[in-house]
Protein backbone atom coordinates (compact mmCIF):
# COMPACT_ATOMS: atom_id res chain seq x y z
CA UNK A 1 0.00 0.00 0.00
CA UNK A 2 1.50 3.37 -0.98
CA UNK A 3 0.76 6.74 0.32
CA UNK A 4 0.35 8.18 -2.97
CA UNK A 5 -2.99 6.03 -3.71
CA UNK A 6 -5.86 8.53 -2.67
CA UNK A 7 -8.21 5.60 -2.51
CA UNK A 8 -10.47 5.74 0.80
CA UNK A 9 -8.38 2.70 2.03
CA UNK A 10 -4.78 4.42 1.74
CA UNK A 11 -6.55 7.18 3.62
CA UNK A 12 -7.89 4.98 6.59
CA UNK A 13 -4.45 3.17 6.86
CA UNK A 14 -2.65 6.44 6.97
CA UNK A 15 -4.20 8.67 8.59
CA UNK A 16 -5.62 6.85 11.59
CA UNK A 17 -4.12 6.53 15.33
CA UNK A 18 -2.74 3.40 15.44
CA UNK A 19 -2.05 3.63 19.09
CA UNK A 20 -5.81 4.27 19.90
CA UNK A 21 -6.95 1.48 17.55
CA UNK A 22 -3.98 -1.17 18.36
CA UNK A 23 -4.91 -0.78 22.18
CA UNK A 24 -8.92 -1.33 21.26
CA UNK A 25 -8.51 -4.69 19.07
CA UNK A 26 -6.28 -5.76 21.70
CA UNK A 27 -8.76 -5.23 24.11
CA UNK A 28 -10.96 -7.00 21.53
CA UNK A 29 -9.33 -10.07 21.43
CA UNK A 30 -8.73 -10.37 25.15
CA UNK A 31 -12.47 -10.26 24.79
CA UNK A 32 -13.23 -13.00 22.84
CA UNK A 33 -10.46 -15.25 24.79
CA UNK A 34 -12.43 -14.21 27.60
CA UNK A 35 -15.90 -15.39 26.22
CA UNK A 36 -14.84 -18.08 24.06
CA UNK A 37 -15.32 -20.57 27.16
CA UNK A 38 -19.44 -19.60 27.48
CA UNK A 39 -19.86 -21.65 24.90
CA UNK A 40 -23.41 -20.63 24.63
CA UNK A 41 -23.01 -17.07 23.61
CA UNK A 42 -19.97 -17.76 21.14
CA UNK A 43 -22.35 -17.20 17.94
CA UNK A 44 -23.45 -14.00 19.29
CA UNK A 45 -19.71 -12.72 20.53
CA UNK A 46 -18.37 -13.56 17.23
CA UNK A 47 -21.40 -11.36 15.76
CA UNK A 48 -20.71 -8.60 18.21
CA UNK A 49 -17.13 -8.18 17.30
CA UNK A 50 -17.76 -8.25 13.69
CA UNK A 51 -19.91 -5.07 13.96
CA UNK A 52 -17.65 -3.44 16.02
CA UNK A 53 -15.24 -4.39 13.45
CA UNK A 54 -16.95 -2.65 10.98
CA UNK A 55 -18.42 0.06 12.81
CA UNK A 56 -14.31 1.12 13.74
CA UNK A 57 -13.11 1.33 9.94
CA UNK A 58 -16.51 2.82 9.04
CA UNK A 59 -17.15 5.69 11.56
CA UNK A 60 -13.69 7.33 11.45
CA UNK A 61 -14.32 7.96 8.05
CA UNK A 62 -17.29 10.28 8.88
CA UNK A 63 -17.55 14.37 8.63
CA UNK A 64 -18.08 16.17 11.33
CA UNK A 65 -21.98 17.04 9.81
CA UNK A 66 -21.98 13.24 9.13
CA UNK A 67 -21.48 12.57 13.09
CA UNK A 68 -23.58 14.85 14.57
CA UNK A 69 -26.27 13.68 12.72
CA UNK A 70 -25.81 10.34 13.46
CA UNK A 71 -25.82 11.31 17.06
CA UNK A 72 -29.19 12.72 17.06
CA UNK A 73 -30.03 9.68 14.94
CA UNK A 74 -29.24 7.58 17.66
CA UNK A 75 -30.62 9.44 20.14
CA UNK A 76 -34.06 9.53 18.88
CA UNK A 77 -33.73 5.40 18.25
CA UNK A 78 -32.52 5.20 22.32
CA UNK A 79 -35.69 7.37 22.98
CA UNK A 80 -37.63 4.75 21.30
CA UNK A 81 -35.94 2.08 23.02
CA UNK A 82 -36.35 3.76 26.49
CA UNK A 83 -40.43 3.72 25.29
CA UNK A 84 -40.58 0.04 24.47
CA UNK A 85 -38.88 -0.76 27.64
CA UNK A 86 -41.80 0.41 29.14
CA UNK A 87 -44.57 -0.63 26.55
CA UNK A 88 -42.98 -4.16 26.39
CA UNK A 89 -40.93 -4.94 29.47
CA UNK A 90 -37.92 -7.19 29.47
CA UNK A 91 -37.11 -8.02 32.66
CA UNK A 92 -33.49 -8.97 33.66
CA UNK A 93 -31.90 -9.30 37.15
CA UNK A 94 -35.04 -7.32 38.65
CA UNK A 95 -34.60 -4.54 36.42
CA UNK A 96 -36.49 -3.88 32.59
CA UNK A 97 -33.82 -1.73 31.23
CA UNK A 98 -33.37 -3.78 27.87
CA UNK A 99 -35.91 -4.11 25.16
CA UNK A 100 -36.31 -7.03 23.37
CA UNK A 101 -35.97 -6.70 19.44
CA UNK A 102 -36.04 -9.51 16.96
CA UNK A 103 -34.79 -11.62 20.08
CA UNK A 104 -31.75 -8.81 20.98
CA UNK A 105 -31.68 -7.52 24.19
CA UNK A 106 -30.59 -4.37 23.65
CA UNK A 107 -29.59 -1.92 26.59
CA UNK A 108 -30.08 1.89 25.24
CA UNK A 109 -28.74 3.63 28.26
CA UNK A 110 -25.20 2.16 27.23
CA UNK A 111 -26.13 2.97 23.42
CA UNK A 112 -27.05 6.24 23.73
CA UNK A 113 -23.55 7.17 25.35
CA UNK A 114 -21.84 8.01 22.26
CA UNK A 115 -25.07 10.76 20.82
CA UNK A 116 -25.07 11.86 24.42
CA UNK A 117 -21.33 12.88 24.12
CA UNK A 118 -21.17 14.39 21.19
CA UNK A 119 -24.08 16.18 21.59
CA UNK A 120 -23.11 17.47 24.55
CA UNK A 121 -20.17 18.95 23.46
CA UNK A 122 -22.15 20.42 20.62
CA UNK A 123 -24.27 21.83 22.85
CA UNK A 124 -21.60 23.52 24.89
CA UNK A 125 -19.87 24.68 22.21
CA UNK A 126 -23.00 26.49 20.64
CA UNK A 127 -24.07 28.06 23.99
CA UNK A 128 -20.66 29.46 24.64
CA UNK A 129 -20.70 31.36 21.23
CA UNK A 130 -23.91 32.67 22.17
CA UNK A 131 -22.78 33.83 25.86
CA UNK A 132 -18.66 33.62 26.21
CA UNK A 133 -19.02 35.70 29.62
CA UNK A 134 -20.90 33.19 31.16
CA UNK A 135 -22.59 30.26 28.95
CA UNK A 136 -24.49 29.00 32.14
CA UNK A 137 -26.92 31.64 33.82
CA UNK A 138 -27.39 33.99 31.03
CA UNK A 139 -30.94 34.87 30.54
CA UNK A 140 -30.92 34.64 26.64
CA UNK A 141 -29.99 31.21 26.41
CA UNK A 142 -32.85 29.95 29.04
CA UNK A 143 -35.56 32.17 27.55
CA UNK A 144 -34.20 31.39 23.95
CA UNK A 145 -34.47 27.48 25.02
CA UNK A 146 -31.19 26.18 24.76
CA UNK A 147 -30.84 24.93 28.15
CA UNK A 148 -34.55 23.78 28.82
CA UNK A 149 -34.91 21.72 25.18
CA UNK A 150 -30.98 20.43 26.43
CA UNK A 151 -32.36 19.63 30.13
CA UNK A 152 -35.75 18.50 29.49
CA UNK A 153 -34.16 15.71 27.25
CA UNK A 154 -31.31 14.86 29.57
CA UNK A 155 -34.01 14.41 32.53
CA UNK A 156 -36.83 12.53 30.56
CA UNK A 157 -33.72 10.19 30.29
CA UNK A 158 -32.08 10.10 33.64
CA UNK A 159 -35.65 9.30 34.42
CA UNK A 160 -36.41 6.52 33.05
CA UNK A 161 -33.24 5.40 33.71
CA UNK A 162 -34.22 5.75 37.41
CA UNK A 163 -36.73 4.44 37.02
CA UNK A 164 -35.56 0.84 35.45
CA UNK A 165 -33.96 1.55 37.88
CA UNK A 166 -30.28 1.34 36.78
CA UNK A 167 -28.97 4.19 39.18
CA UNK A 168 -25.38 3.41 38.02
CA UNK A 169 -25.55 4.82 34.84
CA UNK A 170 -27.82 7.49 35.93
CA UNK A 171 -24.54 8.63 38.05
CA UNK A 172 -22.28 7.87 35.12
CA UNK A 173 -24.02 10.24 33.05
CA UNK A 174 -24.47 13.02 35.33
CA UNK A 175 -20.67 12.51 36.45
CA UNK A 176 -20.07 12.87 32.43
CA UNK A 177 -21.92 15.59 32.18
CA UNK A 178 -20.10 17.11 34.75
CA UNK A 179 -16.65 16.65 33.67
CA UNK A 180 -17.32 17.92 30.42
CA UNK A 181 -18.47 21.18 31.89
CA UNK A 182 -15.18 21.40 33.76
CA UNK A 183 -13.47 20.42 30.06
CA UNK A 184 -15.44 23.37 28.75
CA UNK A 185 -13.93 25.57 31.52
CA UNK A 186 -16.97 26.35 33.96
CA UNK A 187 -16.62 29.22 36.09
CA UNK A 188 -15.93 28.29 39.83
CA UNK A 189 -18.81 29.76 41.52
CA UNK A 190 -21.06 27.10 39.55
CA UNK A 191 -19.05 24.23 41.40
CA UNK A 192 -20.78 24.32 44.65
CA UNK A 193 -23.91 23.86 43.01
CA UNK A 194 -22.77 20.75 41.38
CA UNK A 195 -21.84 19.77 44.23
CA UNK A 196 -24.99 19.98 45.66
CA UNK A 197 -27.15 18.96 42.92
CA UNK A 198 -24.87 15.85 42.95
CA UNK A 199 -25.50 15.44 46.90
CA UNK A 200 -28.93 15.84 46.08
CA UNK A 201 -29.00 13.11 43.44
CA UNK A 202 -27.41 10.74 46.03
CA UNK A 203 -30.30 10.91 48.60
CA UNK A 204 -32.48 10.96 46.24
CA UNK A 205 -31.57 7.59 44.67
CA UNK A 206 -31.19 6.08 48.29
CA UNK A 207 -35.21 5.90 47.63
CA UNK A 208 -34.31 2.59 45.63
CA UNK A 209 -33.57 -0.19 48.43
CA UNK A 210 -31.34 -1.91 45.76
CA UNK A 211 -28.70 0.61 45.59
CA UNK A 212 -29.27 1.78 49.32
CA UNK A 213 -28.10 -1.98 49.81
CA UNK A 214 -25.30 -1.85 47.68
CA UNK A 215 -23.77 1.08 49.20
CA UNK A 216 -24.44 0.39 52.94
CA UNK A 217 -23.78 -3.51 51.96
CA UNK A 218 -25.73 -6.36 52.73
CA UNK A 219 -26.38 -7.86 49.59
CA UNK A 220 -24.45 -9.82 46.65
CA UNK A 221 -21.86 -11.43 48.96
CA UNK A 222 -22.12 -14.54 47.39
CA UNK A 223 -20.60 -11.95 43.92
CA UNK A 224 -18.35 -10.63 46.44
CA UNK A 225 -16.93 -13.86 47.47
CA UNK A 226 -16.88 -15.81 44.29
CA UNK A 227 -15.07 -13.21 42.87
CA UNK A 228 -11.89 -12.81 45.33
CA UNK A 229 -11.72 -16.80 45.28
CA UNK A 230 -11.43 -16.32 41.61
CA UNK A 231 -8.49 -13.31 42.01
CA UNK A 232 -6.88 -15.43 44.74
CA UNK A 233 -6.94 -19.09 42.85
CA UNK A 234 -5.29 -17.58 39.49
CA UNK A 235 -2.17 -16.48 41.56
CA UNK A 236 0.63 -14.67 39.48
CA UNK A 237 0.45 -16.56 36.74
CA UNK A 238 -3.08 -17.99 36.36
CA UNK A 239 -4.74 -21.30 36.15
CA UNK A 240 -5.39 -21.56 32.62
CA UNK A 241 -7.54 -24.99 32.13
CA UNK A 242 -7.59 -25.34 35.70
CA UNK A 243 -9.92 -22.77 36.30
CA UNK A 244 -12.43 -24.75 38.43
CA UNK A 245 -13.96 -21.40 39.63
CA UNK A 246 -14.64 -19.88 36.84
CA UNK A 247 -18.39 -20.88 35.97
CA UNK A 248 -18.70 -20.11 39.65
CA UNK A 249 -18.32 -16.28 39.22
CA UNK A 250 -21.62 -14.86 38.67
CA UNK A 251 -21.63 -12.40 35.49
CA UNK A 252 -18.54 -13.74 34.61
CA UNK A 253 -18.36 -12.41 30.94
CA UNK A 254 -19.75 -9.30 32.47
CA UNK A 255 -19.70 -7.55 35.28
CA UNK A 256 -17.04 -9.90 37.27
CA UNK A 257 -14.76 -10.39 33.88
CA UNK A 258 -11.91 -9.04 35.34
CA UNK A 259 -11.86 -11.75 38.15
CA UNK A 260 -12.19 -14.22 35.31
CA UNK A 261 -8.99 -13.29 33.48
CA UNK A 262 -7.28 -13.07 36.85
CA UNK A 263 -8.06 -16.63 37.14
CA UNK A 264 -7.23 -18.09 34.13
CA UNK A 265 -4.08 -15.45 33.12
CA UNK A 266 -3.12 -14.76 36.48
CA UNK A 267 -2.59 -11.52 38.42
CA UNK A 268 0.33 -10.52 36.07
CA UNK A 269 -2.04 -10.26 33.34
CA UNK A 270 -4.48 -8.33 35.23
CA UNK A 271 -2.02 -5.49 35.77
CA UNK A 272 -0.50 -5.86 32.37
CA UNK A 273 -4.66 -5.57 31.22
CA UNK A 274 -5.30 -2.58 33.35
CA UNK A 275 -1.78 -1.00 32.27
CA UNK A 276 -2.74 -1.36 28.87
CA UNK A 277 -6.44 0.48 29.91
CA UNK A 278 -4.18 3.08 31.74
CA UNK A 279 -2.47 3.84 28.70
CA UNK A 280 -5.63 4.26 26.04
CA UNK A 281 -6.92 6.42 28.76
CA UNK A 282 -3.90 8.61 28.86
CA UNK A 283 -2.84 8.58 25.11
CA UNK A 284 -6.86 9.46 24.27
CA UNK A 285 -6.71 12.11 27.36
CA UNK A 286 -3.44 13.79 25.53
CA UNK A 287 -5.17 13.87 22.11
CA UNK A 288 -8.28 15.75 23.88
CA UNK A 289 -5.55 18.46 25.67
CA UNK A 290 -3.21 18.69 21.67
CA UNK A 291 -6.93 19.50 19.73
CA UNK A 292 -7.44 22.65 18.41
CA UNK A 293 -11.26 22.78 18.32
CA UNK A 294 -13.15 22.73 21.01
CA UNK A 295 -15.74 20.56 20.18
CA UNK A 296 -13.37 17.87 18.82
CA UNK A 297 -11.69 18.41 22.35
CA UNK A 298 -15.03 17.72 24.04
CA UNK A 299 -16.02 15.02 22.46
CA UNK A 300 -12.30 13.23 22.78
CA UNK A 301 -12.44 13.96 26.32
CA UNK A 302 -15.74 12.76 27.41
CA UNK A 303 -14.68 9.07 25.67
CA UNK A 304 -11.79 9.00 28.31
CA UNK A 305 -13.52 9.65 30.67
CA UNK A 306 -16.12 7.42 30.31
CA UNK A 307 -13.97 5.00 29.76
CA UNK A 308 -12.09 5.70 32.68
CA UNK A 309 -15.36 5.15 34.48
CA UNK A 310 -16.28 2.23 33.22
CA UNK A 311 -13.03 0.70 33.74
CA UNK A 312 -12.73 2.00 37.58
CA UNK A 313 -16.11 0.57 38.33
CA UNK A 314 -15.47 -2.81 36.71
CA UNK A 315 -12.34 -3.86 38.46
CA UNK A 316 -13.52 -2.04 41.65
CA UNK A 317 -16.66 -4.34 41.83
CA UNK A 318 -14.15 -7.48 41.06
CA UNK A 319 -12.18 -6.54 44.04
CA UNK A 320 -15.06 -5.48 46.41
CA UNK A 321 -14.07 -1.79 46.65
CA UNK A 322 -17.42 -1.00 45.00
CA UNK A 323 -20.47 -3.02 44.07
CA UNK A 324 -21.71 -1.25 40.76
CA UNK A 325 -22.25 -3.83 37.97
CA UNK A 326 -20.46 -2.20 34.83
CA UNK A 327 -19.31 -3.79 31.93
CA UNK A 328 -15.23 -3.81 30.72
CA UNK A 329 -14.97 -1.53 27.99
CA UNK A 330 -14.45 -3.79 24.68
CA UNK A 331 -14.18 -7.13 26.96
CA UNK A 332 -17.35 -7.56 28.65
CA UNK A 333 -19.52 -9.49 26.82
CA UNK A 334 -22.48 -7.15 25.92
CA UNK A 335 -23.89 -6.29 22.54
CA UNK A 336 -25.35 -2.62 23.82
CA UNK A 337 -21.72 -1.69 25.46
CA UNK A 338 -19.59 -2.88 22.82
CA UNK A 339 -21.35 -1.74 19.92
CA UNK A 340 -21.67 1.87 21.98
CA UNK A 341 -17.72 2.14 22.76
CA UNK A 342 -17.14 0.98 19.30
CA UNK A 343 -19.39 3.89 17.97
CA UNK A 344 -17.47 6.40 20.75
CA UNK A 345 -14.00 5.46 19.42
CA UNK A 346 -15.14 5.40 16.25
CA UNK A 347 -15.70 8.99 16.66
CA UNK A 348 -13.23 10.04 18.52
CA UNK A 349 -10.36 8.57 15.99
CA UNK A 350 -12.46 10.78 13.18
CA UNK A 351 -12.45 14.01 14.96
CA UNK A 352 -8.77 12.80 15.79
CA UNK A 353 -8.51 12.31 12.06
CA UNK A 354 -9.81 15.64 11.71
CA UNK A 355 -7.69 18.10 13.34
CA UNK A 356 -4.82 16.21 11.97
CA UNK A 357 -5.05 16.18 8.44
CA UNK A 358 -8.06 18.83 8.03
CA UNK A 359 -10.69 17.05 5.97
CA UNK A 360 -13.89 18.56 5.29
CA UNK A 361 -16.39 19.38 8.11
Amino acid sequence: MKRADRSLLTNWWFQIDWKILGLIVAFGFVGILAGIHSVHLLDKIFLFYIAAGIILFAVPMMTRTRIIAMSWAILAACLALFAITYAYPHAMHGSIRWARIFGWSLMPADLLKPAFVVLTAWFLVQIKRRAPDDWIADAALWRGGWWPAYLAVFAAILVAMFEHPDVGNVFIYLLLLAAMMFWADIKKKYVLGMVALGAAAVGLAMIQPHFRARILGGVDDYQIRRSLDAIKNGGLWGRGEESFLFGKIPMENTDFVFASIAEMWGAVAGAALLAAMFALFCITFRRAAENRDEFSSLVIFGAAFLFAIHVSLNVFSATVMFLKGTTLPFISYGGSSLIGFSILFGIVLAVIRQDKWGWAK
